[in-house]
């Protein structure tokens, strides 16, 4: 009984949140559709209106998802996640004399049985677990994958810069060549173009570098904007300063290349000397001290031992 008015009352909650996102996506239509019709201001709007984001929505914007409903849609897939746990733990429970018999009926020994029990019984809390985790292992996937584009991008980025920089451009119009690049739809090349929204909202330099770093926040990028802060604060060239940070970066990649390679001999030990080499002995040195004891318990019979 216990377990029929907690799925009727999952059920009804499911319908609850289905209703809820169904009425955001609605509102977000609208607020597109106002984007469309007056975008200077609804995109000043938009700017100001993050400027103090909490934590759980600067996590999600340097993973990438940087929708105003991001925040929302991961509390409510959580929370789904922990109702359909929580539903699958009730109905596992419901079921636990089926497990019991049909371990019983088995071919598995009894001296196995009860091994095997409690390893069925944490099952459902660990699928559980699993769902409840589910968004927030995917959204830390999504950043490790975007930190990963972001480092691979930025020296590169940082030349072709400093290229258009040395022929006579500015530092706006060089951003504005690289996002008509294939780059431009790559995750750095995607902040850059935020950066340049910000300024036309009516943000100064230095307060959209800042910007910039807050919602990256990668050592490497911060190292850079620290540069370009310097650069404009004491009037010094923009080629050499983003030819010296490219240079850097990948100076420190190859270091961390370089002690990676060093580290792999200590990282693979641990499974040679505890899974490979075991195994390796058992199967040259097994036969050996097998006929060893066959021939000293032949020898300890005839000596009547």
């Amino acid at each position: 009984m216990l377990f029929f008015w907690f799925a009727v009352g999952s059920v009804i909650l499911a319908l609850i949140i289905m209703l809820s996102l169904h009425f955001m996506r609605r509102a977000s239509a609208s607020s597109r559709l106002g984007h469309f019709a007056k975008p200077e201001e609804n995109r000043v709007e938009n700017v100001s209106a993050t400027s103090s984001p909490n934590i759980l929505t600067m996590w999600l914007i340097r993973a990438g998802f940087s929708s105003p409903q991001a925040p929302v849609w991961f509390v409510l897939t959580t929370f789904l996640g922990l109702i359909l746990g929580g539903t699958f733990v009730a109905f596992w429970m419901q079921l636990e004399y089926v497990q019991v018999t049909l371990l019983e009926q088995s071919f598995l020994g009894e001296n196995i049985v009860p091994i095997i029990q409690p390893l069925i019984a944490l099952a459902p809390w660990v699928f559980a677990l699993t769902l409840t985790l589910l968004p927030f292992l995917y959204v830390r996937k999504c950043r490790r994958r975007r930190i990963a584009e972001i480092e691979q991008d930025l020296p590169l980025v940082l030349d072709l810069l400093a290229t258009i920089v040395s022929s006579g451009g500015s530092l706006d119009s060089a951003i504005s060549n690289l996002l008509s690049t294939p780059l431009g739809e790559r995750p750095l090349l995607q902040e850059l173009r935020k950066t340049q929204w910000e300024m036309l909202a009516g943000f100064s330099r230095l307060e959209v570098l800042r910007r910039l770093q807050q919602r990256i926040d990668i050592m490497s990028v911060s190292i850079w904007v620290s540069a370009l802060i310097q650069a404009d604060q004491l009037g010094m060239s923009l080629n050499n300063v983003l030819l010296q940070q490219a240079t850097d970066l990948r100076s420190r990649r190859r270091e961390r290349a370089n002690a990676f390679t060093a580290s792999l001999a200590v990282k693979l030990m641990l499974p040679m000397v505890a899974c490979f080499l075991p195994s390796l002995f058992i199967w040259i040195l097994g036969p050996v001290f097998w006929q060893f004891f066959e021939i000293a318990d032949t020898i300890l019979k005839t000596q009547g031992l």
